[in-house]
């Protein structure tokens, strides 16, 4: 059998403003979730969870932190909790109206539904919270016997990776920043689709 990965970047050029009360619910906290899988082996899945964390600048104090809480189900029984913390000086200064930050998780996941549900919390302020959930996320099995696509992801930038160093958007020598928070404005105006394909075909007698 022989196997090739081919990689397709489609990039689309558009322009939205965007009302800047639309980004900023529960109290000044906005949370963004997207849920992606990419063949791991003909059993199991990479799944792909991309978060994204949107807080209005005047909201918070400056040292604020921010709890997150992951919990993924299957048939309402819990598989995997994550919990972890994020403080602000992970939040890009995007603007004076708005802090903003990125960040992904992967998992290994065998074929079948599953259910996603995000949790953030403001530490010091815990009434300042949000939530966001994917629920019945379709897991597939790839087979080897005919052409298998991935899931298409909305990025923000694409870019060659550095070859001597790894960071954790790095995939198949592309470092793909996910545009999770669905933000495009003047400085951002571009949409990028990343899609990976596997094929395999039969080896040919000659």
């Amino acid at each position: 059998m022989m196997k090739k990965n081919l990689i397709i970047l489609y990039s689309v050029a558009m322009l939205v403003t965007l009302n800047s009360a639309e980004l900023h619910a529960q109290g000044g906290l906005s949370l963004g979730l997207d849920v992606k899988q990419f063949r791991f082996n003909q059993d199991t899945s990479l799944v792909e969870v991309c978060y994204g964390l949107i807080v209005a600048a005047d909201s918070e104090k400056p040292d604020n932190q921010y709890a997150f809480e992951l919990s993924i189900s299957q048939q309402h029984r819990e598989l995997i909790r994550d919990i972890w913390m994020v403080t602000d000086e992970a939040l890009k200064n995007d603007s004076a109206e708005k802090q903003m930050m990125v960040d992904i998780l992967r998992y290994l996941l065998s074929p079948g539904k599953y259910d996603f549900q995000l949790y953030a919390q403001s530490i010091s302020s815990p009434e300042i919270r949000d939530s966001i959930a994917v629920k019945d996320f379709q897991v597939r099995k790839f087979t080897a016997d005919h052409l298998s696509i991935s899931d298409i992801e909305l990025a923000q930038n694409i870019t060659p990776a550095d070859p001597t160093a790894t960071k954790r958007f790095d995939k198949n020598q592309f470092t793909v920043i996910p545009n999770v928070l669905d933000i495009f404005d003047e400085e951002n105006p571009n949409v990028y689709y990343l899609s990976l394909i596997h094929i395999s075909e039969p080896t040919r007698p000659y």
